[in-house]
């Protein structure tokens, strides 16, 4: 036996005596794709055959991944730069991916405007954490636009920059290191030491989990908009913050709101979410073709429905996706 295959049975016989990958035999007619879906789950990244491989970290104190194979978030061999955590980090290492779902949804968008050449198209990420949303999109998208993050976190500013540095020459990427409010201020910044993912400027979307404060910069929504991206045609846009988004998206102007292609909105339903934030909000989703809880939804939602579920307190999420 070949000392390559024979090291590579002995990783497997070695996995598998500490787990075992065999799902549910019943239905029967997944039950092929299911029992490697999980294989590929256990045993992909310490095989080397999926995910990604840590290797260390940066000096920014951000721990860096090493694809293990080409997928959304780039080729075999490239490295991504997130903070270490028990959720994000763990997926990528898993996977190699995070949530493509949404970036494929914002890349369609972007495809379909970009057919006019002479439009101007920007990707406004709100809450960009890594920036691994927007890296997944530009890739998917495999066309040129305009860029701006929002990240009131310096590590998770220092890890944007990393992880969008092969797109600098051929976009203009602006990084924002502030979060978007109703006024030009500052704010305490809860974060989740568990899913570092999870910021929030109210406490209670961490729950009761670990966490840490941190002092941040807030600019008006309203006024950046205006003096800063009235100049493009359309715009397709992303928003996480955990628990603001409603504040945050019901400052921006209706004129701009007319513009935006499409948009993947984390809706919190925190007993801190404002219903005249919320009411001021639903005109401008009324406006969408599409609106649904998935990006498949055979049906779209009523905005009656999303404003009872962002009203609810349950302090359940969901992602809201929006198409012209």
């Amino acid at each position: 036996m070949p000392a390559r295959l024979s090291e590579f049975t002995r990783a497997i016989k070695q996995v598998m005596r500490k787990n075992n990958p065999i799902p549910s035999p019943l239905p029967l007619v997944t039950f092929p794709k299911r029992t490697w879906s999980k294989f590929l789950f256990i045993y992909g990244p310490r095989l080397r055959i999926s995910g990604g491989s840590p290797v260390g970290l940066a000096t920014s104190g951000n721990a860096l991944i090493r694809l293990n194979r080409t997928g959304p978030l780039g080729s075999k061999s490239d490295l991504i730069q997130v903070p270490e955590d028990g959720i994000i980090f763990k997926d990528v290492v898993r996977y190699g991916f995070w949530e493509p779902e949404e970036s494929l949804f914002l890349a369609h968008g972007i495809q379909a405007v970009l057919s006019d050449q002479d439009s101007k198209t920007v990707l406004i990420d709100i809450g960009a954490n890594s920036g691994l949303i927007t890296r997944q999109t530009l890739k998917f998208a495999d066309t040129v636009c305009d860029v701006v993050l929002f990240e009131p976190l310096k590590k998770h500013t220092d890890a944007i920059e990393f992880n969008l540095g092969p797109y600098t020459k051929s976009h203009h990427i602006q990084i924002e290191q502030v979060g978007l409010s109703d006024v030009n201020s500052s704010a305490q910044l809860f974060t989740d030491l568990s899913n570092k993912g999870n910021s929030s400027v109210f406490q209670a979307a961490l729950a009761d989990a670990q966490h840490e404060v941190t002092d941040i910069t807030l600019v008006s929504t309203h006024e950046y908009f205006v003096n800063n991206l009235s100049q493009y045609d359309h715009l397709v846009l992303k928003c996480d913050t955990q628990g603001l988004d409603a504040s945050i998206l019901s400052k921006i102007p209706t004129a701009m709101w007319e513009k935006v292609q499409r948009a993947v909105i984390e809706v919190w339903a925190i007993p801190e979410i404002k219903i005249v934030d919320v009411d001021a909000l639903m005109p401008a989703l009324e406006s969408f073709l599409m609106l649904g809880w998935t990006i498949d939804s055979e049906t779209n939602l009523a905005v009656g429905d999303i404003r009872e579920f962002w009203l609810s307190q349950s302090g359940e999420s969901r992602n809201l996706f929006l198409s012209r």
